[in-house]
């Protein structure tokens, strides 16, 4: 019964949030990946994605992978806004760092809608190939301690494990062997105990 009701409950926050939202726009949520988005470069094709379930006073990067093979270029920003220069480029990564107000608002939107540009980068020889859509995913995350992603927390403890291991190791097992190793038994120094002095 609890799990009808709660299912309800987001059925319903999901439909308002998507009646605030422009027809046909995506919805993105923090930590929700939406995956296999189509985009055409060839014919500079904008794709605009609402964004939803902000909180007050946060830190949110919005991240777009797609196919390091894919010919495009993609530029983040967001409808009706200043553009920012909180953007980086990598390799096939796209992305956009931004604030929201005490409202949880950007830039006093109250439906914020991010706006993706594509262009072509580069020709191809075959005009299929130009033609092809290019497949992306694209998420929405909240930044913690000045910018670290919350899937960055896993890999941070399971560092830190690795290296406090590592000290216990090197103190408990390696350091002994070693010291045992350094003084070996040389029957010669029994003989003339002052040998190790020359």
């Amino acid at each position: 019964m609890f799990f009808v009701i709660v299912f309800v409950v987001f059925g319903l926050f999901t439909s308002l949030i998507q009646s605030l939202c422009p027809n046909n726009v995506p919805v993105l949520f923090p930590g929700v990946v939406l995956e296999n988005q189509h985009v055409s470069p060839r014919l500079h094709e904008q794709k605009q994605f609402c964004l939803s379930g902000l909180k007050p006073n946060s830190q949110y990067e919005v991240r777009l992978n797609f196919p390091g093979t894919a010919p495009a270029n993609f530029v983040l920003n967001f409808v009706d806004s200043i553009p920012t220069n909180q953007h980086r480029s990598l390799k096939d990564t796209e992305k956009i760092i931004f604030w929201t107000n005490d409202k949880g608002q950007i830039d006093n939107h109250e439906v914020p809608l991010l706006q993706i540009d594509t262009m072509p980068l580069g020709v191809s020889h075959s005009h299929e190939i130009e033609q092809r859509e290019i497949v992306f995913n694209i998420v929405l995350e909240v930044l913690y301690l000045g910018g670290v992603p919350f899937d960055a927390f896993n890999l941070i403890i399971f560092a830190v494990v690795f290296l406090i291991l590592a000290v216990y190791l090197s103190v408990r097992i390696i350091t002994p062997t070693l010291l045992l190793n350094t003084y070996e038994y040389h029957p010669i120094n029994d003989l003339n105990p002052d040998a190790h002095l020359q």
